[in-house]
């Protein structure tokens, strides 16, 4: 005679069961959804565009068209702040962006880039108060938020102090390798000289490559994970964008104390 016992399952593994499993379908939908929402802001909105074009003029990605922005800006930015006229300013932008590779952006691009005149305060002259911007609107807004776009132009007046410590410097050096050649076969030369023609080479490289670095690698990681399976829903998650900006931010302010070091390495060499 057999006789049948009743199967009885814990409820508290039943209950573990079925949570997985509704969280596994949570989470398919929500790939999905992220994946057709970042669709529809590559090819609608071209989201990865303005992600580009952030990088090369905000971050000073495009060498060219920064190099030969500085050279027009030069004259204007000496001035004192307040007597710098926006208008005046975008005429010269849009002459760099013609005169370099920047003018094989699309349309869209180039007309969201804009100049904008920072606060002013008493002393401050063109360098203090200049600043490229980027307009965003309609649905690319919700990605790059005010916030997040305060803290792009945030980096970019740091990395733009830096490049003008670049320039200022690379000016320096041409001139001591010019009065190297003229000053190389007459007598009396102090053996210092050359150690002081050679002082500006290092940090001329320190300041090109550091900041740039530093900005570049962040940004080509969170670059790679646009086609990921798990970087479709991290760039969906739009608080990743704006977390990014923060780490730059991050990354400038670290940098701070190296850029302190070279302002006083620049005045020691301008006495």
């Amino acid at each position: 005679m057999h006789v049948c016992f009743p199967l009885f399952f814990p409820a508290a593994d039943l209950f573990t069961d079925l949570e997985n499993a509704f969280q596994g379908k949570i989470d398919a939908a929500y790939f999905e959804t992220s994946k057709y929402l970042l669709d529809v802001l590559n090819k609608k909105y071209s989201l990865l565009d303005h992600m580009q074009a952030m990088r090369r003029y905000l971050l000073l990605g495009q060498g060219d068209f920064i190099r030969h922005l500085m050279d027009l800006l030069k004259p204007e930015l000496v001035r004192p702040a307040t007597t710098l006229y926006q208008h005046n300013l975008t005429g010269i932008l849009e002459t760099a962006v013609r005169a370099t590779n920047a003018q094989f952006d699309s349309p869209e691009i180039l007309r969201r880039l804009d100049v904008r005149l920072l606060e002013v305060s008493p002393g401050d002259t063109g360098w203090d108060v200049f600043s490229l911007d980027y307009h965003v609107d309609g649905p690319i807004a919700t990605v790059f938020t005010r916030e997040c776009m305060s803290h792009y132009l945030r980096v970019f007046n740091f990395l733009w102090r830096a490049k003008r410590m670049e320039y200022i410097l690379t000016d320096i050096r041409k001139g001591h390798m010019c009065n190297a050649k003229l000053l190389r076969n007459m007598p009396g030369e102090s053996p210092a000289r050359p150690r002081v023609h050679g002082s500006t080479g290092p940090r001329v490289h320190a300041l090109s490559q550091k900041p740039p670095a530093s900005v570049g690698c962040g940004f080509q990681q969170l670059w790679k994970l646009r086609k990921s399976s798990c970087g479709v829903a991290v760039i969906a998650d739009f608080r990743h964008v704006d977390d990014f900006a923060r780490l730059l931010c991050s990354s400038s302010v670290l940098a701070a104390a190296a850029r302190s070091l070279a302002v006083k390495a620049l005045s020691r060499n301008k006495t």
